[in-house]
């Protein structure tokens, strides 16, 4: 017998309710979290029940207690996450796989049917330094998701350890605006990350096709904007930093509904101190791109929500430029054209997203309140 528990602490009822069975006084002690790699064994006994003894032979009185099994903690594909088997049989031996990770929203058919065998492969639909992404179909319940693939050969230690971080933080990730993150395995060539599939790919691609390269206000504001500000606000609630908000990063599903994904970036803040400049350079905030040690704050992802609107409804990036150099320069000072025919609440919304000063910069919870969100224009439509 075999039962895998994730979470991160586990007091007694958790843990009894999770090997399925109930014993009266069973001995426990609060787990702590252990190091990848290492494995903590002792046994778990109950008092033995004292039951009628037959009438030729004599009243032996027990002292001891016990045993009906033991319990093993193992670690799983990030030091934050614990492995809890129980085994009713001590003398059984039982291979413990420590290479699987399940999300909050894998569902059971997934379970123990996870391998490389399971999935068919349709099509590669993305590529990154060191990670394909495949369109592909779990064989045994006939889903389709997507498998992303990074490879243990094209990893230094500190990509290894974005992955596992990235891993970490989208796994428990718990919102509707948020891609839905199944499972994670690997094996000694590669991490698979099994994920939700979106029918009409990533925002860009979706506006260059059906919208000839950018969005109405409308459609911006009901079926972009608004979903994107509460799940970005989701995430500072949970200390998260995005890190790299663009068009590419979120997803439209065959509902018309946007999914914001690649958590490669992300970083707990309560965790680590966000000092890495990351990202992709025409939506990095000025903290970002200059020489210093000093760790940024969540206003990075305002910024970025800036630069989105501002790319939505113009067309093009108010930094964009064939030289990177120019970019940067751009974004250091703050220079950038805000057309004419904007409304002035857009434009309102652009330079205070825009602004310079992350301390004068509008937070998550400002954004949420701004009149943007309930600003009614004439519609030419409102599909997406």
């Amino acid at each position: 017998m075999r039962l895998l528990k994730w979470n991160i602490d586990f007091d007694r009822d958790t843990f009894l309710e999770s090997i399925f069975i109930s014993l009266v006084d069973v001995e426990w002690t609060k787990l702590s979290v252990i190091p990848r790699q290492e494995s903590v064994c002792f046994p778990r006994s109950h008092p033995p029940r004292h039951n009628p003894p037959h009438k030729n032979h004599m009243v032996h009185k027990r002292k001891s207690n016990i045993q009906v099994g033991h319990v093993r903690i193992t670690t799983t594909i990030n030091s934050m996450t614990t492995c809890l088997c129980f085994f009713p049989d001590k003398k059984r031996e039982v291979i413990i796989e420590t290479d699987v990770l399940y999300g909050i929203h894998c569902p059971r058919f997934l379970r123990n049917k996870l391998g490389l065998t399971n999935f068919k492969l349709l099509r590669a639909i993305g590529h990154g330094a060191a990670s394909t992404i495949f369109e592909v179909v779990h064989t045994p319940s006939k889903m389709q998701c997507v498998l992303k693939v990074c490879l243990k050969t094209r990893l230094y230690s500190e990509e290894e350890k974005r992955i596992r971080r990235e891993i970490h933080i989208h796994s428990i990730m718990d919102h509707p605006h948020i891609l839905k993150f199944y499972a994670c395995f690997e094996d000694a060539t590669a991490f698979y990350m099994v994920l939700e599939y979106a029918d009409f790919g990533d925002l860009l691609r979706y506006m260059r096709i059906v919208h000839y390269g950018r969005l109405n206000f409308q459609t911006f504001q009901r079926f972009v904007l608004q979903p994107l500000i509460d799940a970005v606000s989701y995430l500072h609630k949970h200390n998260i930093i995005h890190r790299d908000i663009k068009p590419e990063n979120i997803l439209v599903d065959k509902a018309k509904c946007i999914r914001l994904c690649d958590f490669g970036f992300s970083i707990n803040c309560y965790e680590e101190r966000p000092k890495s400049r990351l990202g992709t350079i025409e939506y990095m905030a000025p903290e970002l791109l200059q020489n210093s040690d000093e760790p940024y704050t969540p206003q990075v992802d305002i910024w970025a929500i800036g630069v989105l609107t501002y790319e939505c409804l113009v067309g093009v990036s108010p930094f964009y430029d064939k030289d990177e150099n120019k970019i940067m320069e751009a974004i250091l000072v703050g220079k950038y054209i805000l057309p004419q025919h904007l409304h002035k609440e857009i434009a309102d919304f652009l330079k205070i997203t825009l602004e310079m000063d992350p301390h004068k910069r509008a937070t998550i919870d400002q954004l949420r309140e701004h009149p943007i969100l309930t600003l009614d224009i004439p519609r030419k439509s409102l599909t997406i």
